[in-house]
């Protein structure tokens, strides 16, 4: 057999074996991105036929665009997102010097505990922040009352600010 045939049937094998995930990546992630934002563009209920709904083009996104609540929330996204980022990369990069250090005797057992989180259900990680953030009882709360920083409890979940810094440090 040829070099150039060989090459050929090597280029077949590759988009035959491509052809499940296009498939897969067409029907999952293609279409439904195409048929949402063709609900966009109409006046649908949720029920029947998005044809048979009136078509109002983009008033829907300048309805949504001109919302107070949306262009809060839209903020609120970005400020989340780039301050969990901030925070995790200067928290990971000090973690890891500190961790690399040959100094530190117990290296490995604390990469072990800053790698359990990561294996533990994130409804077990909810739990134990839980605990610890607790306005009434928690152990940040009763260390930060013994080491003589606050006075009162924090609650870290009733305050929209606090319970909105308290969630990007703990997703972190």
């Amino acid at each position: 057999m040829s070099r150039s045939k060989q090459k050929r049937l090597d280029y077949l094998k590759c988009y035959i074996i491509l052809v499940p995930f296009l498939i897969l990546f067409l029907s999952l992630t293609v279409w439904p991105i195409i048929r949402t934002f063709q609900f966009s563009l109409y006046d649908y209920k949720g029920i029947g036929n998005v044809v048979n709904s009136p078509f109002v083009g983009f008033k829907n996104y300048i309805t949504v665009l001109k919302d107070k609540i949306f262009q809060k929330a839209y903020l609120n996204s970005w400020i989340f997102t780039i301050g969990q980022s901030v925070i995790k990369l200067v928290f990971s990069f000090l973690l890891a010097l500190l961790l690399n250090q040959k100094w530190l005797k117990t290296r490995g057992f604390f990469r072990t505990i800053f790698f359990l989180p990561w294996l533990m259900p994130s409804s077990i990680v909810a739990m134990v922040f839980n605990y610890l953030l607790n306005p009434l009882n928690g152990a940040v709360n009763e260390g930060l009352k013994a080491l003589h920083l606050i006075d009162h409890s924090i609650n870290f979940f009733g305050n929209g600010t606090i319970a909105f810094i308290t969630i990007a440090i703990i997703s972190s």
